[in-house]
């Protein structure tokens, strides 16, 4: 099966989403929740998470193969970004909660 950047980007997405609710409203994942976390499995395959996303024009720095992600991308660094976390915490975070899922 090949690697599908797209569906990879939104499931990753959808994890830290369901992560960041969990934290804010200081409860366990149902069973949904943890099926989607479970599939969270970092961005190592999609390098265009990195490139900017601040306005329009930040599209010439982007390949042809990943426009399709820039609206995906935005998508995602306003979540990081609302959810006012450095990338670092945002690392820990998931890594917390992955961890936490091992014991249930």
């Amino acid at each position: 099966m090949a690697f599908n950047k797209k569906a990879h980007l939104l499931t990753n997405t959808e994890a830290i989403r369901i992560a960041f609710a969990l934290d804010r409203e200081n409860r366990w994942a149902t069973n949904e929740e943890r099926a989607i976390l479970k599939q969270y499995s970092g961005f190592g395959g999609i390098k265009s998470i990195l490139n900017p996303t601040e306005k329009e024009t930040d599209k010439q720095f982007w390949t042809k193969s990943d426009m399709d992600l820039f609206p995906l991308v935005v998508d995602l660094h306003s979540l990081i970004q609302n959810m006012q976390v450095t990338f670092l915490m945002w690392i820990l975070m998931c890594s917390i909660q992955a961890l936490a899922m091992s014991f249930l």
